[in-house]
């Protein structure tokens, strides 16, 4: 885990739980998982002061808790930097809809019980569409625990017989185990019931409502705004089969829960991404004319004409949007789509720091998997001496890296071949360590900010103050106008960054 994600974690934690969440929080983060006793001697609070703490972050989603450990998973601190926005992406579901999901970002569950009336029928229409979801044993427990458990129990029904060597009750317990897992998972994600149950968030269904925007952006950059609405189209019939993004679960359970990923191919035909379309998508639709389309084509017949256009198009691109099915079903593979985006961006990014002539080296490096500096100078066309100090630069940036290959047994510089390659995995945590390192400072600065200003602050809580404005002084309603742009502005940087890092960590 990048040391600048802690301490991002550790600020976001402490501006919005407090102090003693943000020292908890923190002697987690840099002890691993802890015991309550061991936090309060660390952080000296009292036992219970702490047990009280840790419900409340456990309640909230920040802390996972098993066997009397208590762990806190990186990315669900840094969760907290979504609020503004997932409550953004609720006001779609009707007036209302945001202050249920402020309900259920402040206190993490809510039964639905205890749910104003009014406010139920958004709650069963964001239940439909799985943005709120029943609360599981997932949310609090980490999986390899729950897995280990599970196996463990199995493992102590199976007898000690002679008949049966360790080696096949370990088999039958694993057998056992992955069941019971499937079970458990499967169950995670559901749409709630009726009663007591308590209602959480689904952060996944956010993702996946992030990542369709982000695809459709790209596509409306790079084949324009027809195309991107078709695409758009594609993503709403696929959306309702999709669970999450990328699988956070240990490796195991790629095999155990292929299902539960985006491999699986869900299809779509031309009719239902048709249906998909808005009436002012669909004129739009109608009005492009890139190719000559047959004159016995009209009305619906014209339209699927064009979509099937537009779908082609997307498949010829480079990044591959789509794929053709036996010709009438389009699907979407989110995994090698998402890694041919997450190569486009970085490409950018290298462009903009180092220029076209790393971006070319870069290619060629990615293309020939491993190539030698006398080798790369010939295929990009520039001489050796000249490129020597920008892989060097690239070097340092974790762009690229160097693999050294002896002839012989003897270590020799000049028997040695020193080979270039790049490492994605390598290369995209670089990336994403700098970009949460930018948002700590822009955090830093923005809580620096308020700390600055804390007394105009407290003043702009007062009643009197929120029904007339004017009544503050000329200086103060000056300072408070800087103060205003400063956080726009880090908010905006905030928001910025925060989808960076979206696509390389979670997409």
């Amino acid at each position: 885990m990048s040391v600048h994600a802690k301490r991002l974690g550790v600020l976001l934690v402490r501006d919005m739980y407090g102090d003693v969440a943000g020292d908890i929080v923190q002697d987690i983060f840099w002890h691993g998982r802890r015991t309550a006793i061991q936090i309060s001697k660390s952080t000296k609070y009292d036992l219970k002061f702490v047990l009280k703490t840790l419900l409340i972050l456990i309640q909230v989603g920040l802390v996972q808790w098993y066997a009397n450990y208590y762990i806190v998973p990186y990315h669900h601190a840094l969760r907290l930097l979504r609020f503004g926005s997932m409550m953004r992406y609720a006001e779609a579901y009707g007036p209302g809809a945001e202050k249920v999901v402020r309900l259920l970002l402040t206190y993490g569950s809510l039964e639905k019980a205890r749910i104003p009336a009014e406010l139920e029928p958004l709650v069963t229409k964001m239940s439909a569409d799985y943005f709120i979801v029943s609360l599981n044993r997932v949310r609090y427990t980490p999986c390899s625990h729950i897995y280990d458990e599970l196996e463990r129990a199995a493992l102590q029904s199976i007898p000690l017989k002679s008949s049966i060597s360790e080696a096949k009750r370990q088999q039958e317990a694993s057998a056992s185990a992955i069941a019971a897992f499937r079970d458990v998972m499967s169950r995670h994600g559901k749409a709630p019931g009726t009663g007591s149950i308590p209602l959480v968030l689904n952060h996944d269904r956010y993702l996946i409502r992030r990542r369709s925007e982000v695809l459709t952006e790209l596509v409306s950059l790079r084949l324009g705004e027809v195309s991107a609405s078709v695409f758009k189209a594609l993503l709403c019939v696929l959306e309702p089969h999709l669970i999450r993004c990328r699988s956070d679960l240990p490796d195991f359970t790629k095999v155990v829960l292929p299902t539960l990923t985006d491999g699986g191919k869900s299809v779509a035909t031309v009719q239902e991404i048709l249906a998909n379309m808005s009436e002012p998508d669909k004129a739009k639709l109608k009005q492009s004319i890139y190719e000559e389309s047959p004159s016995t084509y009209k009305g619906r017949e014209l339209l699927l004409y064009r979509v099937s256009q537009h779908l082609e198009w997307l498949k010829r691109d480079k990044l591959k949007f789509v794929e053709s099915l036996n010709g009438n079903l389009w699907a979407v593979d989110f995994n090698d789509l998402c890694d041919h985006v997450r190569e486009h961006i970085y490409d950018e990014r290298v462009q903009e720091k180092y220029g076209n002539l790393a971006l070319r080296l870069l290619r060629v490096i990615r293309a020939k998997k491993m190539v030698d500096e006398k080798m790369l100078g010939k295929i990009a066309l520039v001489p050796s001496s000249e490129i020597r100090s920008l892989l060097t630069d690239m070097k340092l940036a974790s762009c690229i890296e160097l693999q050294e290959v002896p002839r012989g047994n003897e270590r020799n510089p000049s028997s040695t071949f020193f080979l270039w390659y790049h490492n994605p995995v390598h290369a995209y945590n670089y990336l994403l360590d700098d970009v949460y390192k930018a948002m700590e400072n822009q955090y830093a600065t923005l809580i620096a900010e308020r700390k600055k200003r804390s007394v105009l602050i407290a003043k702009m809580t007062r009643e009197d103050i929120k029904a007339n404005p004017e009544l503050l002084q000329p200086g103060e309603r000056k300072e408070l106008k800087e103060y205003k742009e400063i956080e726009q502005s880090v908010l905006v940087q905030l928001g910025r960054l925060e989808k960076l890092a979206m696509i390389f960590r979670d997409f």
